[in-house]
């Protein structure tokens, strides 16, 4: 099994993505397969697995978007200073000239 997990992980980190994660097109696998030789039964996984990883990225994609509206920046709480500071000094504007 970790052979096939380790199969899948190749295949996903060559993905297309185009504002969300694309599935692994047929072809990838079959082109995949010829160099590498998988079964029919690990072809089907790797398209089951590709299913239940692109679904559960795609959810929290919606989901995300769904709670702020279009305009909102991500928003860092007051109360959190570090982040705060580090935001600033990451903005061209705010970092302090060098000496």
């Amino acid at each position: 099994m970790q052979g096939l997990w380790d199969d899948f992980i190749l295949l996903s980190n060559r993905r297309g993505y185009y504002q969300s994660p694309q599935p692994i097109t047929l072809e990838a696998i079959e082109a995949f397969d010829r160099s590498h030789g998988l079964s029919c039964w690990e072809k089907q996984v790797i398209c089951r697995l590709d299913d239940a990883v692109v679904g559960v990225i795609n959810k929290r994609i919606v989901t995300t978007t769904k709670t702020r509206t279009k305009a909102e920046p991500d928003v860092i709480p007051k109360t959190d200073g570090a982040s705060l500071a580090s935001m600033f000094r990451s903005h061209p504007k705010y970092r302090k000239a060098k000496p």
